[in-house]
């Protein structure tokens, strides 16, 4: 984001999670909830878009529309199997509404999956070690060495 005299700043993470009110919003609410229904619980789910965040009220040149949005939702056992708890999980995502004149509006969602799988422990992230068995061995150090003096 450049300011008036051209440096760069970090963007603001300050914005609100709102009840969707405009008509973009209203179709990306509807969207997540019939495209999520299937593993998740729609049911007391809450769909909240995020306002006054670094980019003002509303991303849109008139055609497309940004919509950044939580979805609030409990999955349902078949996701997570019969005897697991199910557990509320907030999924974070945007939506790209296009609305084209005489079309019904087309929507592109992008759902950030990793966070909610970690969440419900279907995948497990790890780090890589950032030091090397050379730096943590001596016999593995010598013999690394050694291996780099022959080939030169």
């Amino acid at each position: 984001m450049s300011t008036s005299s051209g440096s760069y700043q970090e963007p603001s993470t300050s914005g609100s999670y709102q009840e969707p009110s405009t008509s973009a919003e209203e179709i990306a609410a509807r969207d997540i909830r019939q495209g999520l229904d299937p593993i998740f619980d729609s049911t007391g789910s809450d769909f909240l878009v995020l306002r006054d965040g670094p980019w003002g009220e509303e991303v849109t040149n008139n055609v497309v529309t940004a919509v950044v949005w939580q979805y609030t939702t409990t999955p349902k056992a078949s996701l997570i199997g019969p005897l697991a708890q199910p557990t509320e999980i907030t999924i974070d995502g945007t939506s790209y509404v296009v609305t084209n004149e005489g079309e019904d509006p087309q929507v592109l969602r992008f759902i950030d999956w990793f966070t909610a799988y970690s969440v419900l422990g279907l995948i497990a992230a790890s780090r890589i070690p950032s030091t090397s068995i050379t730096e943590t061995d001596p016999a593995a150090m010598a013999a690394w060495l050694a291996a780099q003096q022959t080939t030169s």
